[in-house]
């Protein structure tokens, strides 16, 4: 099983390191900080790890699977807009992340999320809402000032398509 051999594979890493950021850190559900989890998001598993007792999510993981359809840029900016917060993981916990396939191996960092904030980000890109609707009677003064200066007023609502 491959959960279990990442396991196996976290506390080598742990049982050989000497720095204090490895140490296990339990949780109320005995999750260490280099414990691999799988996580469900929106119907898809994303890899996740513990830090400094948040369970977090992998961004990139996040972003090449639920939010494929959207540039780093529109991401990166709605992540800003949400006020969320993105966590670099350590050396270790990203080859743990590479291990278990959340990142490739070229990756040189990897920023987790929590599980809530992952949650509102999908949301805000897959959410399906109703654009907000005019009233019937919504309409504009409209001038052109050309040649003949025509003035007129447009209704939205007399339109049925987007092409003008």
């Amino acid at each position: 099983m491959k959960s279990e051999s990442i396991h196996k594979y976290s506390q080598k890493i742990l049982n050989t390191s000497n720095t204090n950021q490895n140490n296990l850190i339990n949780s109320n559900h005995h999750h260490s900080s280099n414990d691999v989890r799988n996580v469900m998001l929106y119907g898809i598993p994303i890899v996740s790890l513990l830090m400094d007792g948040q369970e977090r999510l992998c961004l990139a993981q996040i972003s090449n699977t639920l939010l494929k359809n959207f540039s780093y840029n529109e991401i990166h900016n709605r992540r800003v807009a949400l006020g969320i917060t993105c966590v670099q993981c350590t050396p270790v916990q990203l080859e743990l992340l590479r291990r278990a396939g959340a990142m490739p191996v070229s990756s040189r960092r990897c920023g987790m999320i929590t599980k809530r904030e992952a949650e509102r980000l999908c949301k805000s890109f897959l959410a399906e809402t109703e654009p907000p609707k005019l009233p019937e009677t919504f309409s504009f003064d409209v001038y052109h000032s050309c040649a003949w200066g025509c003035r007129g007023s447009f209704t939205p609502s007399r339109y049925n398509s987007s092409r003008f």
